[in-house]
């Protein structure tokens, strides 16, 4: 091979490694020559509430009644919240002597007093006020510590089906309102012995509520929610948490 011949090669080597080298820095400064943009934002979010109050139960009841008679029970419930719940309530019904520490036993069904809707009862000339044919209290009776009132008890506890009320921020529909009228009556019946004469009548109510979205599966069955328990009528009760019934977080890598 010739001298020229070597160096030709030479330079096209050089040419070579030159336009390589050029060809670097040009997509180098191409990388960074591109059009660019960013943006970054953040966002919150308010977690809704839960709430109910329980208002216009008048406990002062004073009227003198005799079998046959009807006493209005009438009370609202409200949802304070801003989240639609479903709400439902414990009416508890006890009787006693004058003196009203001592109990008087009710007969198992029916019983010598009993909770009905307004509308379910009539008057029967002559004789007084009736369940309406087909008509059944405001509810189930339920267990109170484990027991369930027949004729040896003085007690009675009703479970009003649950009800869904709206909240102030979520709504379920036109035919739902965030409020819960009740209007109830107590049946005395007249069938009643001598035994309920001079008699005192206690009626206690107790309402909970729990979320309405992604609960149905505790539509029938709320036992799984109820951590607490507090005293009710004579007896004891398992609840649902109150609002204000906190527990709290547990501090980071904190032992449970």
């Amino acid at each position: 091979m010739s001298k020229n011949t070597n160096k030709n090669t030479s330079k096209r080597k050089l040419i070579a490694i030159v336009a390589g080298a050029m060809a670097t820095i040009t997509a180098a400064v191409g990388s960074i020559a591109y059009f660019t943009d960013r943006v970054q934002d953040d966002a919150t979010f308010n977690v809704g509430n839960v709430g109910i109050e329980l208002v216009n139960l008048d406990n002062t009841m004073t009227d003198v009644i005799a079998p046959g008679c009807i006493i209005p029970l009438s009370y609202t419930v409200n949802n304070t919240g801003t989240l639609a719940v479903d709400e439902r309530e414990k009416v508890a019904l006890s009787v006693f002597k004058a003196d009203g520490t001592t109990p008087i036993n009710l007969s198992a069904t029916p019983s010598e007093f009993e909770i009905y809707k307004r509308e379910d009862v009539e008057e029967v000339t002559g004789k007084g006020y009736a369940p309406k044919a087909g008509k059944s209290p405001i509810g189930n009776r339920v267990n109170d510590d484990g027991f369930t009132v027949t004729a040896d008890g003085n007690r009675i506890i009703y479970m009003v089906p649950q009800q869904a009320i709206d909240g102030s921020d979520n709504e379920l529909g036109d035919s739902v309102t965030d409020t819960l009228s009740r209007d109830f009556v107590i049946l005395f019946r007249g069938t009643s012995s001598n035994e309920f004469m001079n008699c005192q009548v206690k009626i206690d109510v107790l309402a909970e509520a729990k979320q309405h979205a992604y609960t149905s599966a505790y539509d029938n069955d709320w036992t799984e929610l109820q951590s607490k328990s507090v005293t009710f009528n004579t007896g004891t009760q398992a609840v649902v948490p109150a609002k204000t019934e906190f527990t709290s977080n547990p501090a980071p890598n904190a032992t449970p």
